[in-house]
């Protein structure tokens, strides 16, 4: 977002966890990450390891089934 305006109203109903406006920490974070546009949601283990770049799709598709999925994905990966 351009300015914090459009950043309150692009977050409005978002569930989860969210860093303020001009933290730096979202530059940091967009560039490891590679976010390409917000709201994104990325799926990370707690090892940094990323399960999905697509998280707001599959709760949209899959709705609870997605953290199924994401734990699944998990363990598939240790």
């Amino acid at each position: 977002e351009k300015n914090e305006h459009e950043f309150k109203n692009s977050i409005a109903d978002i569930p989860w966890p969210i860093i303020k406006f001009n933290n730096r920490v979202i530059q940091t974070l967009a560039g490891l990450l590679n976010i390409q546009y917000i709201p994104m949601l990325i799926i990370v283990t707690n090892n940094g390891v990323i399960i999905t770049y697509d998280g707001r799709k599959d709760i949209v598709d899959n709705k609870d089934e997605a953290f199924y999925k994401w734990e699944n994905e998990e363990h598939r990966l240790k």
